[in-house]
């Protein structure tokens, strides 16, 4: 009993030192900025894969934007008429979003988390098969 207490002490200590590392999430209204500012981003999805895309991943392009108090996300990679635009919810270290307006709203949302760390795919979801890289379009 007493080794099952210090072994479950010693992941809370882990994981605590884990998060700190991470450093501070940039905040909610940060993420908006960061996200809404670029003209648009190039979406990697690759299934698989390592720290970056490789040429294999396939590329879809989104822009997002404010429509009020809310932020709006829309693909732009379909033919003209076939492009849609999805909800984002905004968090302090990223955002999630319907992937498309396509799916049913009981399709689970997609996190994205914002590496502060990486100018080159500022967000990204790393903790699933299907890995995302966004790259800011010039």
């Amino acid at each position: 009993m007493r080794a099952a207490v210090v072994l479950f002490v010693a992941c809370l200590i882990v994981a605590t030192l884990a998060r700190a590392s991470e450093g501070p999430s940039p905040g909610r209204e940060a993420i908006v900025e960061i996200l809404t500012k670029p003209k648009g981003w190039y979406v990697f999805i690759e299934h698989g894969g390592g720290e970056q895309p490789s040429a294999r991943a396939g590329v879809q392009r989104y822009e997002f934007f404010r429509r009020g108090s809310e932020v709006v996300g829309r693909t732009t990679h379909l033919a003209p008429g076939f492009n849609g635009e999805f909800e984002v919810i905004v968090r302090d270290n990223g955002f999630d979003f319907q992937r498309c307006c396509r799916y049913p709203p009981s399709t689970p949302k997609t996190s994205v988390d914002y590496d502060p760390n990486d100018h080159t795919y500022p967000f990204k979801r790393m903790n699933m098969p299907q890995k995302w890289w966004f790259s800011p379009q010039p």
